[in-house]
This record gives C-alpha cells, sequence and structure tokens, in this order.
C-alpha cells in the first residue's frame, strides 16, 4: 500500500498502481517568461528575467527559522495530550 494526504482510508492505494517516479520529474522547473513573480502578488514582486541564477535564488523561499517557546508547546493537531513544557520548565514544576 502507499499512502497519500494527511491520512484516513480514502488516502490509501494499491502502490502498484501509483505512478512512477522518474528523475525529469525532480528537476527543478526553469523560468523561461521575460517576467516573472514572487511572493504574494502585487507589481513589487515582478521583476525581469534577465538571469536564470538571479531568477531561481528570487523563487526560493526560505523557511523562517522558529524560536523556542517559553511557555506551553504544542505538537501534533490537537487535543490536551499534544500540549507539553520544555525540559528546564518541567525540572521547575
Amino acid at each position: 500500500f502507499a499512502s497519500h494526504g494527511r491520512g484516513g482510508a480514502g488516502n490509501m492505494a494499491d502502490a502498484a498502481q501509483s505512478p512512477k517516479i522518474n528523475p525529469s520529474d525532480l528537476e527543478t522547473p526553469v523560468l523561461k517568461t521575460a517576467v516573472v513573480t514572487t511572493g504574494r502578488g502585487g507589481t513589487g514582486n515582478m521583476a525581469q528575467n534577465n538571469d536564470p541564477r538571479e531568477t531561481r535564488l528570487r523563487q526560493d523561499v526560505k523557511a523562517v527559522p522558529r524560536r523556542l517557546s517559553s511557555g506551553a508547546q504544542y505538537v501534533g493537531r490537537g487535543g490536551a495530550g499534544n500540549v507539553f513544557k520544555g525540559e528546564d520548565e518541567l525540572e521547575e514544576l
């Protein structure tokens, strides 16, 4: 079986029926239009596509590093069992 999506029986399928992935499917696409957009929209997010390397860098979004929480932290999709405190705070209790 192969699992797809976030879970649930409707997201299970016979792995033999899943499409095969080719190396070309994993290649980063090359943007070929004269003007490219980044961000969420607006004219400030439009630029000339003069340098393919620079254009690719504008498209790649880096994740914002998260700071550690000083209070309760949450994991999972919800519920009291998904709330915890960091190791240092447990020692103080």
